[in-house]
């Protein structure tokens, strides 16, 4: 009996994700870019954009911040994928003098908000090792592939089919 064929580690799958959904005007959604010959996925979440691609010993994420301070993204594990949660805060004031100049008036606001999304990882991602790289306007999220699972984790070396020796 032969051993079952190893299975090819499936892609980092993205969520479905509209340009749309983000401004809330209910059009159809937009299918993430696919680079089919390096197998990067990109896509846009909560004014960010998210590319995922693997190497032969991890999956990597990268996160261009377009201007949003790092500190402002978690990325933590959860379950057997990732937890991404963004937070943005605004503050807005406004002064006015009253006609005549009988006043004045000033006035302030302060929001915050924050959009999760679950990212789910294929099964040999040891998402509970992962490492994050803060760089410049940019996050870097790399998680290993386990290479305890057969059929999954980084491709054995290859070699040459021995002669027999006589």
């Amino acid at each position: 009996m032969q051993p079952p064929a190893p299975v090819p580690a499936p892609r980092f799958p993205p969520p479905a994700q509209t340009a749309a959904s983000e401004q809330g005007t209910g059009e159809a959604p937009m299918p993430p870019e696919y680079d089919a010959d390096t197998g990067r996925i990109a896509f846009d979440f909560a004014g960010l954009r998210l590319t995922q691609s693997r190497s032969d010993d991890a999956y990597l994420l990268d996160i261009d911040l377009r201007g949003l301070p790092p500190e402002q993204v978690q990325i933590r594990p959860a379950g057997g994928g990732l937890l991404l949660a963004v937070r943005r805060t605004a503050e807005t004031s406004r002064e006015e003098t009253l006609e005549g100049g009988r006043g004045y008036r000033r006035s302030w606001g302060f929001s915050t908000g924050q959009r999760v999304k679950r990212l789910p990882a294929p099964p040999d991602a040891d998402v509970r090792n992962l490492q994050r790289t803060d760089a410049d306007g940019s996050i870097r999220v790399r998680i290993p592939r386990r290479a305890d699972l057969p059929g999954y984790g980084p491709p054995a070396p290859e070699t040459a089919p021995q002669e027999p020796q006589q």
